[in-house]
């Protein structure tokens, strides 16, 4: 089956309501509705019983549960270094070292390849 064009709505009705309304999970929610919306020929009800079909299956997939508890670990980890101070100790730390446009790119770049290099696994 060919959506053509409609594939692209989704993913754009998701970004624009996210960074207009700041509110993530309900940017996904409507996101992810409108494509099964889309999928079901424009009926709600089928396309509501779409996306809940989608998401049982998602959730009871051996990788994505695997996967669930480290994202909610890292997640709260984050809340908890931003509600504590660390996020805002770290950067005052960096801006007091990092005074130009060129050592903001290359920390930036640093960093990224340190994250790239922690995530495929190659230290």
């Amino acid at each position: 089956m060919e959506y053509g064009v409609l594939a692209v709505v989704p993913p754009l009705i998701t970004i624009l309501l996210a960074v207009i309304t700041k509110e993530i999970v309900s940017s996904l929610f409507i996101g992810t509705f409108s494509g099964c919306l889309i999928a079901a020929y424009g009926n709600p009800a089928l396309g509501f019983g779409k996306m809940i079909d989608i998401t049982v299956s998602q959730l009871s997939d051996i990788n994505n549960i695997q996967v669930m508890p480290v994202t909610v670990l890292i997640g709260g980890l984050i809340g908890l270094l931003v509600r504590s101070g660390g996020s805002a100790a770290f950067t005052g730390f960096i801006s007091a070292r990092v005074k130009s446009r060129r050592g903001v790119l290359v920390l930036a770049w640093i960093w990224e390849l340190s994250s790239f290099l922690t995530t495929t696994s190659v230290f």
